[in-house]
């Protein structure tokens, strides 16, 4: 064998290897969620789902998948957040909701341009995050089990904005209120669409060209490029055509990690009882305001769906829209009375955490050792 073929196949086998130490480089296991994403919200346990993650410093109303862009990449629709955070919860796992917590994300290994279902049509677009029960196989595509779009996420959930705003910046300036999301669910349809074709999952559930139409102008292209971690923080950055995003391999095998350690934000834990009290009247009272605002903007809209007399536009009787105007008012302020349990909830357990931290530091200051941090 010549020389030359031999340091062929040596040049070969040392790029492989080199392949293979990159590709080992980038593989993680769950527990790297549970601590990247510690400081910034609260880890507890919640059935059935094991360990979830609660976000902390969240606006009233505030749900996933409201605080960002939608860019157009090689991977489809992807979700561009500047928080913290985004990198993991919105390419990763599922959120659900829950009275004990609020809004609450499950970890998941899979990474996506988003996870999210569509709904598409009369002028509008909406979307809403993929519930737990919504798997993903890279045979099959998305596993329904047995889960119906259209009744399974609650309507609560769905952002809606005018076909005209997608693809633009500062979208969450445009979210209708949510307050008419029963509406605008009737007049849209299903159109979630996930596929599995070169070594990616696009997120192919809007027709570019569509919005392209409906915004009188051509929507930007953007490639994804993947970084390494860079000094603990994984926000997302453009460079020209290029979405510089952080996405880690995360090994199934390790989802049995050790459980996670919360790291209390000083914020949180330093504040004195009487400057909390401050803080969740604060909140209390923004979240009471949405309330109203929500409910104005429903009657609104259904003082304009009710005609004089007869029967609507819509074919049904002045009795029968007045029924399901009553449903829905009625859902709106159930979806408030969870929402102000879930916020009631969370302010108890954050008081409970400042306590026990002050009385760690009285500890520490009285033994002279630094007081040893315990699981949740």
């Amino acid at each position: 064998m010549s020389k030359k073929i031999v340091g062929l196949i040596l040049a070969v086998f040392f790029l492989a290897g080199a392949g293979a130490m990159k590709a080992r480089a980038t593989e993680v296991g769950i527990s790297l969620f549970y601590d990247e994403l510690a400081p910034y919200g609260e880890w507890i346990t919640l059935a059935p789902y094991g360990w979830v993650w609660c976000p902390y410093d969240v606006a009233a109303g505030w749900r996933p998948y409201m605080d960002g862009d939608w860019l157009y990449s090689d991977y489809g629709w992807t979700f561009f957040s500047p928080v913290d955070w985004g990198w993991a919860v919105y390419h990763y796992g599922r959120w659900g909701y829950s009275d004990v917590c609020g809004w609450f994300w499950v970890p998941g290994t899979v990474w996506g341009p988003a996870w999210v279902a569509w709904r598409y049509g009369g002028g509008f677009m909406g979307w809403a995050p993929l519930p737990p029960e919504i798997g993903w196989s890279f045979g099959v595509g998305l596993e329904w089990g047995g889960f119906d779009m259209d009744f399974g996420i609650s309507w609560p959930w769905w952002s809606f904005c005018e076909i005209s705003r997608f693809g633009g910046r500062h979208l969450d300036r445009y979210i209708v209120n949510p307050g008419r999301n029963q509406v605008l669910f009737r007049t849209t349809r299903n159109v979630t669409n996930y596929r599995y074709a070169d070594n990616r999952i696009i997120n192919q559930n809007i027709n570019v060209a569509e919005i392209e139409r409906a915004r009188g102008g051509k929507i930007v292209r953007y490639s994804i490029a993947e970084t390494p971690a860079a000094g603990g923080r994984h926000v997302p950055m453009i460079r020209g055509t290029a979405l510089q995003v952080y996405k880690p391999v995360v090994l199934a095998d390790r989802a049995n990690a050790a459980a996670p350690r919360n790291v209390l934000p000083p914020r949180r834990t330093s504040i004195s009882a009487p400057d909390m009290q401050k803080l969740h009247l604060r909140e209390s009272n923004d979240l009471n305001k949405r309330h109203l605002a929500e409910q104005k903007a429903l009657s609104s809209v259904h003082r304009q769906e009710t005609p004089s007399q007869g029967t609507s536009g819509q074919g049904a009787s002045v009795d029968e829209l007045n029924q399901r105007h009553q449903a829905e008012m009625k859902a709106l302020q159930e979806q408030h009375r969870r929402e102000a349990q879930a916020l009631e909830n969370r302010q108890r357990r954050e008081q409970e955490q400042r306590q026990a931290a002050e009385s760690q530091r009285r500890q520490s200051g009285s033994t002279g050792q630094e007081p040893r941090r315990k699981n949740p």
